[in-house]
């Protein structure tokens, strides 16, 4: 749907990272309107400015919020085994 947000491959876009492997991945951007089968035009965002802003759909996937900030651990940590007066821990 228009307005729903998608992630970018950002391998072909330069940002100001001093180097390239500590660059974002995956941009996630909205998306204003289809403009093809096989493109998409993205809302202009601050980064965009100096980016065309139609992106083919393979360089696109579904937005998912990260499933690692909504885990929530269920099972409460056991405590630690005291052995001589001292806490032991097992790795």
């Amino acid at each position: 749907m228009v307005g729903d947000k998608v992630w970018l491959n950002g391998q072909n876009i330069t940002m100001t990272h001093p180097i390239k492997k500590l660059d974002h991945k995956w941009l996630a951007l909205p998306f204003k309107k289809v403009v093809s089968r096989n493109n998409l035009q993205a809302q202009a965002t601050l980064f965009l400015q100096q980016v065309h802003p139609v992106f083919l759909v393979t360089l696109l996937r579904p937005y998912d919020v990260d499933a690692i900030t909504k885990h929530v651990q269920q099972v409460p940590p056991t405590p630690p085994i005291v052995h001589d007066g001292v806490e032991v821990y097992k790795v």
